[in-house]
């Protein structure tokens, strides 16, 4: 049975109404007598979580110790299946009923195909903050700037030659969005020395899908610009090499202009 996180905590809220007012000791009456089968544990909880107790979405305080490592049994619940009379059935079926909700979940980000996200847990151990990149239904750890240099295409049978460190299934980490550290900043280096012994400031701006490279030489500045198809992933290496390259033969024109006169 699929019942959305409002429907689950609203129909186990009404089972245990029941059961305080009746204090019957047989959960199944309630669910037969409403046209419910094959409930999870009888409970409307554990059928919407598949019995995963970490995604319980009510908190059971622990209220004893219980052989079993599962919250319900630490709590309330566990004194109810052992209450010996309808009075404190009736007590503790209340308590169940009225226990608070957990925050629901953030909604998963949205990440498509070329997006860079930060890791903020996974399988590998030392991983979380690392820059990963999204190919298609698989994530990719770029362990430094080297490796964005080359291919970006993903080879099915040997991963590990896309040029990454390597390359997990989505199932494996959990994601975040690293849009505001990508996008809309700007670097500024001594990129290179000209064969006059002239210093180029290289100034790259990163502006959403479109990336800006301005270089100052001689007093004057040369700009070249990369902008990002939308139907394509954005490369954020990419750009950077593109936009230097346009404004790079600026600055050459300039020079061999500069040379000739």
């Amino acid at each position: 049975m699929e019942l959305t996180r409002e429907e689950a905590i609203r129909n186990y809220r009404e089972h245990w109404a029941s059961l305080a007012v009746t204090g019957s000791e047989d959960k199944t009456e309630y669910l037969k007598r409403h046209g419910y089968s094959d409930i999870k544990a009888n409970c409307f909880l554990c059928e919407f979580t598949c019995a995963n107790c970490d995604k319980c979405p009510v908190e059971w305080p622990k209220t004893h110790e219980s052989v079993l490592p599962v919250p319900c049994m630490n709590s309330y619940y566990g004194e109810w299946l052992y209450a010996a009379t309808p009075g404190k059935r009736k007590r503790l079926a209340a308590l169940i009923r009225d226990l608070p909700e957990k925050k629901a979940p953030e909604p998963e980000p949205k990440i498509k195909a070329g997006d860079r996200v930060i890791a903020i847990s996974g399988s590998r151990k030392g991983m979380k903050g690392k820059v990963v990149e999204v190919l298609r239904d698989c994530v990719a750890i770029l362990y430094s700037e080297k490796l964005l240099n080359r291919s970006h295409r993903f080879d099915e049978k040997f991963p590990d030659k896309a040029g990454y460190g390597w390359i997990e299934p989505f199932s494996w980490i959990d994601l975040l969005p690293q849009e505001p550290i990508f996008n809309n900043r700007t670097e500024v280096i001594t990129f290179y020395i000209t064969p006059d012994m002239e210093p180029v400031l290289v100034k790259t701006i990163y502006s959403d899908r479109t990336t800006i490279c301005i270089l100052e030489y001689d007093g004057k500045k040369f700009k070249g610009i990369a902008k990002c198809n939308p139907e394509d992933g954005y490369r954020e290496r990419l750009g950077k090499i593109i936009a230097q390259d346009r404004a790079s033969i600026e600055l050459a024109n300039y020079r061999i202009a500069h040379a000739s006169s």
